[in-house]
């Protein structure tokens, strides 16, 4: 069975194929030569397991409410939208990841909700569901934005 080679970089949100090789050798010097990446083997023609979408439910300080579990879940397979789905009736965020792996679900999930306190767009009073709407519109226009960096 043929055997290639991604050269990958980046963690969790930021996670992306560089170079894909079909030698080990040259995948390992090219990743070497950039420094912060990596390597992962792969079968050709050989399906892997399809990727998951995991609901994640947070707080606003961090805790986790609720993850789905890919292997009993079988209505988060694929098709979805992922990303912020909504503010929940409690003021926890809603997110969808695409992936199989809870922690890295989790992680993008605590990444995006990073970004919403730090542009203050985490709503104090949820209650009213016009406010919530709106916060919630506002959270999806910013999070499909590439984030803001800040000159000296």
């Amino acid at each position: 069975m043929k055997e290639i080679f991604l050269v990958t970089r980046g963690g969790y949100s930021d996670h992306g194929t560089v170079a894909v090789f079909s030698a080990h050798k040259r995948a390992s010097a090219y990743a070497e030569a950039l420094g912060d990446a990596r390597v992962e083997k792969y079968q050709m023609n050989v399906p892997t397991r399809e990727w998951w979408q995991i609901e994640v439910t947070m707080a606003r300080d961090g805790t986790v409410i609720y993850y789905s579990d890919p292997d009993v879940d079988q209505d988060h397979l694929g098709g979805a939208n992922y990303g912020f789905k909504r503010f929940d009736q409690d003021g926890n965020i809603v997110y969808l990841v695409q992936t199989d792996d809870p922690t890295r679900a989790v992680n993008e999930t605590d990444e995006a909700r990073s970004r919403i306190l730090a542009l203050n767009f985490w709503p104090d009073d949820l209650q009213f569901s016009r406010e919530r709407l709106m916060a919630q519109e506002r959270v999806r226009l910013a999070l499909s934005s590439p984030p803001l960096t800040v000159a000296p």
